[in-house]
C-alpha cells in the first residue's frame, strides 16, 4: 500500500507514523495507537460480527485461519 503526501511524494514509514500520531491525538485516540492497531481492530470487529474466520483470514492475507484466531 502506498500513501501519498501533500506534495505528491510517497510517505515513508517514519512520516506515516508521525502523521498518524498527530491525527490520532486530534481524534482523541489513546496514546500508543499505531496504524497496525487498526488492522487488529478490524480483525476483532469482523470476528465479533460473526464473519467466518476463513473470510477474515483471507482479508488480512494470513496463510491460515489459525493465525487469525490467535
Amino acid at each position: 500500500m502506498v500513501f501519498i503526501g501533500e506534495k505528491c511524494g510517497n510517505y515513508g514509514e517514519k512520516t506515516l507514523n508521525q502523521q498518524f500520531k498527530k491525527l490520532a491525538k486530534k481524534l482523541g485516540l489513546p496514546d500508543g495507537v499505531h496504524p497496525h492497531t487498526l488492522r487488529h481492530t478490524t480483525a476483532s470487529l469482523l470476528i465479533n460480527s460473526d464473519i467466518p474466520a476463513k473470510v477474515v483470514s483471507e482479508q488480512l492475507g494470513h496463510a491460515t485461519t489459525g493465525i487469525t484466531q490467535d
